[in-house]
């Protein structure tokens, strides 16, 4: 049988539903696991300081992070913000995964590069010489050689995947393939490879012709290529793989609430018949064996999804997206930390003015990298000096600095959706103006087009009121804000 939890009231209202051996229960959760947090943000910056929008983070040596997009890595240095190394020239970074020896290795286009701790190139073979063929995911095994992941197909699809074993000078073992026919419409697209206990598992989505929902796959292979075992899900579609304890952890969204993990042959039955249905973010983990260990799902809003989990100290850390897919609605980039059961710890939420997602990876000592609202936050646990100077000297979140003619300048210390509302003498609503900042210098919002006259001001953050005032509009300065 099977032990359900459901847990309500819970982070603005977030519903959790999780899966593990046992009996069937149901409870009410309270905030009193909510002590573990994410730790303070120690600094932020602007990712158009870094010169990167990143789409893989990883840990390296030195106290620094690795933030790759598809065609370079930037070093930052976590002590300061600054970026301190720029490696350019990649074709098309799909993965980046730690390797021996503080190393990394790099799914780049169809080859297979190695780098050093100091990000050193120490070599790049092409594994491959399909047409239309990348390599979207590449890790080092413990036997010291290589599992990549391949898709073939034509430019408007994915239709077949292909996994391969190196050994440890990038010569090809062996090779299996899964899905159709490189010309036929469908996909069958692969996300990732992990090793657990020396068992290689895969894993993807597959979809037949146009269809209106995916159905997510995870393999299972010997080291010799093998396959052990071949398990289903109907209606989730996975977007990431992480080894861990015991098995892998897979994240990504469902639209069918918990459906079974099950031996199944893919087929046309298997096609949801829903466009854009309501989502629930997914987190499950699979053993060596093939065998549903942990799973759950969690109702944060109409449209989310996770995009990215990583194994940190005790728990595990999901990146994503919650809010609406169209028209007006909360829209925001999401990071949650959740324990080894699925229990939800923290949730961050950071404003966005469309479907985007957060990206997160954990750093030693408690700390966390999060990119998101356009920025790169380092989260940290404050030392006893910096808490005792915190003390002493408190920063506001939102602060106006002052006006100039229309324009109101401001700061906050966190990615906001700022809303100010400009009434006339009367409390008549004359113009509403809202729009998302982040962190970092001074915010300018202008008010536009008004004629010149007193005003009332409200000033929301998040939807919270946070001042109020009266402004003269075509001058500089506030008179009685409050």
């Amino acid at each position: 049988m099977l032990i359900s939890f459901l847990y309500m009231n819970m982070y603005g209202g977030a519903k959790m539903k999780t899966k593990i051996a046992g009996f069937s229960i149901f409870i009410i959760f309270s905030l009193c696991i909510a002590s573990q947090t994410l730790p303070p943000v120690k600094w932020a910056r602007p990712l158009k300081d870094l010169g990167i929008v990143p789409q893989y983070m990883i840990e390296a040596s030195g106290n620094r992070i690795l933030c790759a997009d598809t065609t370079k890595i930037v070093a930052v240095d976590v002590s300061t913000g600054e970026a301190v190394k720029t490696i350019e020239g990649f074709s098309r970074i799909n993965s980046i995964k730690p390797a021996y020896n503080d190393g990394f290795v790099v799914a780049d286009a169809n080859k297979i590069t190695r780098l050093d701790k100091d990000l050193n190139l120490l070599w790049s073979k092409t594994i491959t010489g399909y047409e239309n063929a990348t390599l979207q995911s590449v890790i080092q095994t413990s036997d010291g050689g290589y599992l990549a992941m391949e898709g073939v197909g034509p430019t408007y699809a994915v239709s077949q995947v292909k996994i391969f074993k190196t050994d440890s000078e990038c010569d090809t073992l062996w090779t299996r393939v899964k899905g159709g026919k490189v010309e036929e419409v469908m996909i069958y697209q692969g996300i990732g490879v992990a090793e657990s206990d020396g068992v290689y598992i895969v894993c993807g989505v597959y979809c037949p012709g146009i269809c209106k929902g995916y159905t997510g796959w995870v393999l299972g292979y010997s080291s010799e290529g093998v396959e052990i075992w071949s398990k289903m899900r109907v209606g989730y579609t996975l977007y990431d793989i992480e080894a861990a304890d015991g098995g892998v952890v897979l994240t990504g969204f469902t639209e069918s609430g918990m459906s079974p993990f099950q031996k199944r042959r893919i087929s046309e039955s298997l096609n949801k018949r829903n466009w854009f249905p309501s989502t629930e973010v997914c987190l499950f983990k699979v053993s060596p064996e093939g065998n549903l260990v942990l799973d759950s799902v969690y109702d944060l809003n109409h449209y989310c999804f996770g995009s990215t989990v990583r194994r940190a100290p005790q728990s595990f850390i999901i990146a994503g997206y919650s809010g609406v897919y169209f028209g007006e609605g909360d829209k925001n980039e999401i990071v949650m930390g959740v324990d080894l059961s699925g229990n939800i710890l923290w949730k961050k939420e950071y404003p966005s003015d469309g479907v985007s997602k957060a990206l997160a990876s954990p750093f030693s000592d408690g700390g966390v990298v999060i990119v998101a609202a356009e920025s790169l936050y380092f989260h940290q646990e404050k030392s006893s000096a910096e808490k005792s100077k915190d003390r002493h000297c408190s920063r506001k979140p939102f602060s106006i600095r002052g006006v100039i003619k229309n324009s109101v300048i401001f700061t906050v210390t966190d990615p906001s959706r700022v809303t100010v509302d400009l009434l006339n003498v009367n409390g008549r609503l004359v113009k509403r103006i809202e729009k998302v900042f982040s962190p970092g210098g001074d915010c300018m919002l202008s008010l536009g087009d008004c004629v010149s006259g007193i005003y009332l001001l409200q000033f929301r953050v998040n939807s919270e009121v946070v001042r109020t005032g009266r402004i003269i509009v075509g001058y500089s300065g506030f008179i009685d804000v409050k």
